[in-house]
């Protein structure tokens, strides 16, 4: 008995077939994007050798990037000479624009004459407070200061970002569970 295959039948097997294929492709694209991306998608053994140094060179770019932002991830050790002085140069201008800004993160001894003149610069007389202890933080609260229930500032709290980019300067604040609901 000889089996025939009728046209319609074959075609819808080849375009089965070749939606397979494209499939298939499209999640090796995805998977070396995600990879491009430095996404925890990415799954390196499923990329080709081809496709390879094309990671490792965007992998290099993003620490690269990193570094030059002053990122946690930046990792020093893989950068050419030619990257690590720009990296340092970033990190000149980074510590330029806090002491401009008054920030606790400025270091006033890596600045050049020209650069000391716009900085704002704290004062060397410790602030007079209440406490009399003379330990202030960026903000001007001082240890030992009472908040507004009367009792004393005697954590200190550093300076940080909130998810929405803003700067909270390091303060004084009352100790967990000493303040007393209203």
């Amino acid at each position: 008995m000889k089996r025939s295959i009728s046209f319609r039948t074959f075609t819808a097997s080849c375009f089965a077939g070749l939606l397979l294929i494209v499939q298939l492709a499209g999640e090796q694209r995805s998977n070396f994007e995600a990879c491009k991306l430095g996404l925890y998608s990415c799954d390196r053994s499923k990329l080709t050798a081809a496709e390879l140094p094309v990671i490792a060179d965007s992998d290099h770019q993003r620490n690269f990037n990193a570094c030059k932002l002053g990122l946690y991830s930046c990792d020093r050790s893989k950068l050419t000479t030619p990257e690590l002085a720009v990296v340092a140069d970033s990190d000149h201008q980074r510590n330029v624009n806090a002491c401009k800004l008054g920030l606790y993160s400025c270091d006033t001894s890596q600045l050049g004459p020209t650069e000391l003149n716009p900085v704002i610069v704290k004062p060397a007389v410790p602030v007079q407070t209440n406490s009399g202890t003379g330990l202030c933080a960026e903000n001007g609260s001082c240890y030992g200061d009472p908040n507004v229930n009367g009792v004393p500032k005697t954590v200190h709290v550093n300076g940080y970002y909130r998810k929405d980019g803003t700067y909270v300067r390091g303060h004084y604040s009352s100790a967990p569970g000493t303040n007393p609901r209203k």
